[in-house]
């Protein structure tokens, strides 16, 4: 069908009269997303104009004043797991879930380019210290090649990303910030034969000047 007969599910404008690259929506989740935004209902195959598609809003209702507030959100071609709550993101299994940590999303985008949406969840065995194992990094998947992000998810991705570059060695030791092969290569010891070792060192004071971290590299 020809774009110049199509008319964007969102604003119900002609497809050829927008400027920028169109969306057809393909599955449910991409229809809990856009509907979520843009408060119209959608159907699987509908178009999204370029407009709509790079400016989303959502609008959510102070309770105390009943004010409508708008968060814009911002479309960048940074690719992004699939967006949902209701199941692992690594493996889909739907038990004994958690929230992804804020740690486990930077060193995701660090290591893989990959964004992992703010209320997804993953199964705890697949974490170690707020950070995933490294087989399990490597198992997330792709689903999208562009992330919708709010400006406030964006402050705090640079935050975070500005934070891990200057961090030292020893504090990427210390918060878990190495890779499996990167500790090996450091220690000797993997972060489980680590997290052992500084179970049994209960009993060694931790001060400003030194860790429980260092005195294990050493």
């Amino acid at each position: 069908m020809s774009s110049k007969n199509v008319k964007c599910a969102a604003c119900h404008k002609w497809i050829h009269t927008v400027p920028g690259k169109i969306k057809k929506i393909t599955n449910a989740d991409e229809i809990n997303n856009f509907s979520r935004n843009i408060r119209n209902l959608l159907n699987i195959n509908d178009i999204i104009c370029g407009n709509c598609r790079t400016q989303q809003f959502s609008v959510t209702l102070n309770e105390n004043s009943n004010d409508i507030h708008e968060v814009e959100y911002v479309e960048l071609p940074i690719s992004r797991t699939v967006s949902t709550h209701k199941y692992c993101c690594v493996c889909n299994c739907e038990d004994n879930l958690t929230q992804v940590p804020e740690e486990a999303q930077l060193q995701t985008y660090l290591k893989r380019k990959i964004y992992i949406p703010t209320s997804n969840r993953c199964c705890r065995s697949h974490l170690i210290k707020k950070r995933f194992y490294d087989e399990d990094l490597n198992r997330l998947q792709v689903f999208s090649n562009y992330s919708s992000l709010t400006t406030d998810e964006i402050q705090k991705i640079l935050n975070n990303v500005t934070s891990e570059c200057t961090a030292t060695v020893l504090d990427k030791c210390e918060n878990h910030g190495l890779s499996e092969d990167q500790i090996k290569i450091f220690t000797g010891l993997s972060w489980d034969n680590i997290s052992e070792l500084r179970s049994m060192m209960v009993s060694m004071r931790k001060s400003s000047s030194r860790t429980v971290c260092d005195n294990i590299n050493n």
